[in-house]
């Protein structure tokens, strides 16, 4: 998704991956297993699919590493709870000042980026690409529409290691 913003000159090396936090923080960190099973299936019911086996497994395995968890990916509730617990925890909190470096980026960068995201994707470029798209339909110079085929689509992104509970209703 953000290579298109690299190739228009949006830089976004300075954001963080992965944001990690002491899995114990969760005051019943066995709870994320349960809570992540029941997301799963809600997920691929939705979808009309059957879970795959070992989806609960992979979805952890993808979140939590070395007994620390993606915080990123948590849902609200377990990040308040995880917030919570770290403020009586000084260690925990200078971890994560230090996990997120928070050093803004260059004003240069800022400007740069702002230039990017004004230039190709503000009101003006959106346009000229609306109106392009409505000549070339009534002239009808337009390519040919493709579709893509849905179920490929679902299946790439239909996959437990890119659960994400912030996501999930």
């Amino acid at each position: 998704i953000t290579k298109d913003f690299s190739e228009l000159g949006i830089e976004l090396d300075h954001l963080y991956e992965r944001l990690e936090t002491d899995l114990d923080l969760l005051t019943d960190p066995t709870s994320l297993s349960m809570v992540l099973e029941v997301a799963i299936k809600g997920f691929y019911h939705d979808y009309g699919r059957d879970v795959p086996k070992d989806a609960t497994r992979q979805a952890y395995h993808s979140m939590v590493r070395h007994g620390r968890v993606d915080f990123g990916r948590l849902h609200e509730s377990m990040q308040k709870e995880i917030l919570r617990n770290m403020i009586s925890s000084p260690s925990d909190l200078a971890d994560l000042r230090d996990q997120l470096n928070l050093v803004p980026p260059a004003q240069e960068l800022v400007a740069k980026n702002k230039d990017s995201v004004n230039k190709n994707f503000g009101l003006e470029a959106y346009g000229q690409r609306l109106w392009k798209m409505y000549c070339d339909t009534l002239s009808g110079q337009n390519e040919k529409i493709t579709f893509v085929d849905g179920e490929q689509l679902l299946e790439c992104f239909l996959c437990p290691t890119r659960l994400n509970l912030l996501r999930i209703k």
